[in-house]
C-alpha cells in the first residue's frame, strides 16, 4: 500500500484547553482491560496526533539544549547504524555485487560503524533517550485521558476513510 504526502491530512492542533487543561479529563487507565486500555491509546493517538507531534518536537529540542553536541553525534551514529545494517541486509542486485566484488571494503565500513557505536555509546545513549522522554510522555497522556465527543466523531471519520492522517496510516501498515 502507496500512500503519498498529499493524500494525507494533519488534524487540526486541539486547544491546551482541550489538551491539557480546563476540559480536559483524566483518569487512570483501566489495567484489568487490556481491549479498553488499547482503544483509549489509540484513539487519543489518532485525535490529538498533531498536539503529540509538536509535544515530541518541544520536548526533543529541550533535551537537546542540555547537550547539543552529544546530540548531534549520537544521532548520526544511529543514522549511519541504520543505514548500515539495510545496507548490509540488502537484496538489490547492484548492492551484492558490490559486496561480492570489494569484501574487504564492505567489512571495513561495518566495522567502522561498529566502532563509532561502541566508542559513542553515550551520545547514542542520550539520543535514544531524547527520543523516548517525549514518546513516554505522550504515552502517558493518550493513556490517561477520557475521549470526549468530538474525539469519538474525528475518530468514526477515519475508521469510515473519510480523512486519512498520518497515525491512521501507520496504524494501517501495523495492522492495528
Amino acid at each position: 500500500m502507496v500512500v503519498s504526502c498529499c493524500d494525507l491530512q494533519l488534524p487540526p492542533l486541539r486547544g491546551l484547553d482541550d489538551f491539557l487543561l480546563g476540559s480536559a479529563r483524566f483518569q487512570l487507565p483501566p489495567f484489568g482491560e487490556l481491549g479498553r486500555w488499547c482503544n483509549r491509546i489509540s484513539n487519543n493517538l489518532l485525535y490529538y496526533q498533531t498536539n503529540y507531534l509538536l509535544l515530541c518536537l518541544v520536548c526533543f529540542l529541550l533535551i537537546g539544549c542540555n547537550r547539543p553536541n552529544e546530540l548531534l553525534i549520537g544521532t548520526t551514529v544511529l543514522v549511519l547504524t541504520v543505514g548500515c545494517t539495510a545496507y548490509a541486509s540488502s537484496r538489490n542486485p547492484k548492492v551484492i555485487a558490490f559486496k561480492q566484488t570489494y569484501p574487504v571494503l564492505s567489512l571495513v565500513a561495518i566495522v567502522s560503524i561498529l566502532y563509532l557505536l561502541v566508542r559513542l555509546v553515550h551520545s547514542v545513549t542520550f539520543s535514544l533517550f531524547a527520543l523516548a522522554v517525549p514518546m513516554l510522555i505522550c504515552f502517558i497522556h493518550a493513556s490517561c485521558r477520557l475521549r470526549n465527543l468530538k474525539n469519538k466523531l474525528s475518530n468514526k471519520a477515519e475508521d469510515l476513510k473519510v480523512k486519512k492522517t498520518p497515525v491512521g496510516t501507520l496504524f494501517e501498515l501495523c495492522v492495528f
